[in-house]
């Protein structure tokens, strides 16, 4: 809508008229919506690819956590619930 309104203050102010000022003011709104469509998708590309590297780092165990450990020895992992 910026797009449109400048472009109609921008022809009125030049004293175009009016069939003119709308042609010019449509064709700037249909242009900027391009634009701006092309711009946010590729803002949510970014952001998409980010999050999944984030995610990814987030969620990475590949080693297990160091045992845990007292002043005097190792204490064991606590035993799994086994019902039978």
């Amino acid at each position: 809508m910026l797009a449109f309104s400048t472009a109609v203050l921008a022809g009125v102010w030049a004293g175009n008229d009016w069939s003119t000022v709308l042609y010019n003011a449509w064709w700037a709104l249909v242009l900027f919506l391009i634009f701006g469509s092309v711009i946010g998708w590729m803002a949510q590309v970014v952001l998409d690819e980010h999050l999944k590297k984030a995610a990814a780092e987030f969620t990475d165990q590949s080693e297990p956590p160091p045992p845990m450990v007292s002043k005097d020895k190792v204490v064991p992992e606590p035993a799994a619930e086994h019902h039978p």
